[in-house]
């Protein structure tokens, strides 16, 4: 469990609760980022301590040229890139395109100069 908080986001925690699950009630959810997984049947829940794992990993980590900032975040990454849309911005993306089809409807067009009285 120290381990696996030791590579988690909460590795600047004291803390962190670890769940365990068996391979076979693991899956990764479709485009969703690395590491993002779901769990269809959780096992224990284990208290691991990421300050606890040995000094050989700690350097480990600060020779593998990965920078982390002081709250544990990676310093200089990317977002990912399949990160999935929230549905409001697929809406307005949607009306977006809507609005500049109208736009660029020339029968629309033809018939907006015609009606001119």
């Amino acid at each position: 469990a120290d381990l696996a908080a030791f590579y988690s986001d909460a590795r600047t925690e004291r803390r962190a609760e670890i769940t365990t699950a068996e391979p076979k009630h693991i899956t990764k959810p479709r485009g969703a980022p690395p590491g993002a997984v779901t769990l269809r049947q959780e096992g224990k829940t284990l208290l691991g301590k990421p300050d606890d794992v040995s000094e050989e990993l700690k350097d480990a980590r600060e020779l593998s040229g990965a920078n982390w900032s002081e709250l544990g975040y990676r310093k200089g990454g990317k977002r990912a890139n399949n990160k999935k849309k929230t549905a409001a911005v697929e809406k307005e993306t949607a009306k977006k395109r809507r609005e500049e089809a109208r736009e660029n409807n020339k029968r629309r067009k033809r018939k907006e100069e015609t009606d001119w009285f």
